[in-house]
């Protein structure tokens, strides 16, 4: 509260620490969901953790000795630090999505708080909801060609998204279960898949069929989960099966993963 004398007007005000780290920690928990979807990464619930934690730290450390942009910045390394992992090289790549999302989400809480009244965490919670609809809506606006889909594959602690077409040609399928059966480029699963990963999970062999060749098989692979993003919405498989392709799937080089269409959400017969 502010005290005035003739000497002047002094201000005095309370700074809750614990409250003020458990904002933050939130507020850096949905600031890296936000960069993870943006960036297209699979962000592990221990990265989450830690990041969020490391950053809500700094954030308060730095606040309260006095430096804004000490504490801008740390938060904004921790973040990116959790959003790269392993990947080192990632880091600047990473750093600017964060940066573009934390200054698009600070001005969504501040237009929120000051037009409705809104305490800032329920401002925080609906810039996060509004920023990550807008998101999800703007990917399936940038998928011009109905037949065209953005696709994130994960398996085990990693992730990519990748361009890919939805074929209804094919009609591969795993011999034994009947599962349908996408086609992944040789490129793109090196990205993906770790050295000796058959020998982790084992793998499908898969026949096919093609011009030129009168049949053939394919090394075949089980995802703990493909995001299929199309013009029409939104399909998520649990434990699809890709083949690996040892050609490249479209000459440009613009596709990677040739769809099954029932991975696409679409009728096969």
């Amino acid at each position: 509260m502010p005290c005035c004398s003739r000497g002047g007007c002094s201000l005095y005000y309370e700074f809750y620490i614990d409250q003020f780290f458990l904002e933050q920690v939130i507020t850096q928990g949905l600031l890296l969901l936000l960069a993870s979807k943006t960036a297209g990464k699979h962000l592990t619930c221990r990265r989450l953790g830690a990041g969020s934690l490391i950053g809500a730290g700094m954030m308060t450390l730095f606040l309260c000795a006095g430096s804004r942009a000490l504490a801008f910045s740390g938060s904004l390394m921790a973040g990116s630090a959790a959003l790269a992992g392993k990947k080192w090289r990632e880091i600047p790549r990473d750093l600017a999505i964060l940066l573009f999302v934390t200054l698009c989400f600070g001005g969504v809480v501040q237009a929120a708080v000051e037009l409705t009244g809104i305490p800032a965490a329920a401002g925080s919670c609906a810039a996060f909801f509004l920023l990550h609809f807008a998101g999800k809506k703007q990917r399936e606006r940038r998928l011009c060609r109905r037949r065209e889909a953005e696709v994130k594959i994960t398996w085990e602690s990693e992730s990519m998204t990748v361009k890919g077409i939805v074929d209804t040609g094919n009609s591969l399928q795993e011999p034994l279960g009947k599962s349908p059966v996408s086609i992944l480029d040789q490129e793109a699963a090196g990205r993906l898949l770790p050295d000796g990963w058959e020998t982790r999970r084992g793998f499908y062999l898969i026949p096919y069929r093609s011009i030129g060749r009168k049949k053939g098989w394919m090394r075949a692979f089980r995802a703990d989960e493909m995001q299929v993003v199309t013009a029409e919405g939104t399909v998520i498989i649990r434990g699809p099966i890709l083949a690996i392709s040892g050609n490249e799937l479209s000459g440009d080089g613009r596709y990677r993963i040739i769809l099954h269409p029932q991975h696409a959400g679409e009728t096969y017969v």
